[in-house]
């Protein structure tokens, strides 16, 4: 089959037509979890720097897998959800409208449910506990960002 035929075929079509046709078990990229958060000036930069400590720390010729930055954020919101169920009183982060870098995750399907239910529960949005969860990680780490979402400039 021909690359360019597959221009022609709408991107919800072309899983559905390689695991037809290859045989494959193609899937989205877990697009039913995507949150968008208004991150930080050196939010993604400090994320990419833990999860390079982190595989850096495996012990070598181990068979380790490689820690990526989307693992990070998981385990940042599973973090903050542990203590939301603890009752400890968490100070979330409000998200800006502007002036500041998107910042596109994924969560996994089970975590973006708990996630939602968790700011349902709060009143807050699904990437304002995404943000704080992540901020607060990144605290515990010792790398402290801008808490301080207001647009002023």
């Amino acid at each position: 089959m021909q690359a360019g035929v597959l221009r022609f075929i709408g991107p919800r079509l072309k899983p559905a037509f390689f695991s037809i046709c290859c045989g494959s078990q193609m899937a989205y990229k877990r697009g039913d979890g995507a949150v968008s958060v208004s991150a930080p000036r050196g939010f993604a930069e400090a994320f990419k720097r833990l999860a390079l400590e982190r595989t850096g720390t495996a012990v070598a010729g181990s068979r380790c897998r490689r820690i990526w930055a989307q693992d990070l954020h998981e385990e940042a919101v599973r973090h903050l959800l542990a203590r939301l169920a603890r009752g400890d009183t968490v100070a979330f982060v409000s998200t800006p409208f502007r002036k500041r870098t998107r910042k596109a995750m994924w969560l996994d399907r089970t975590l973006y449910n708990e996630v939602k239910e968790a700011a349902d529960n709060n009143e807050v949005s699904i990437s304002t506990v995404v943000l704080t969860a992540c901020l607060d990680f990144l605290a515990a780490h010792g790398i402290v960002l801008d808490r301080d979402n207001s647009t002023a400039p």
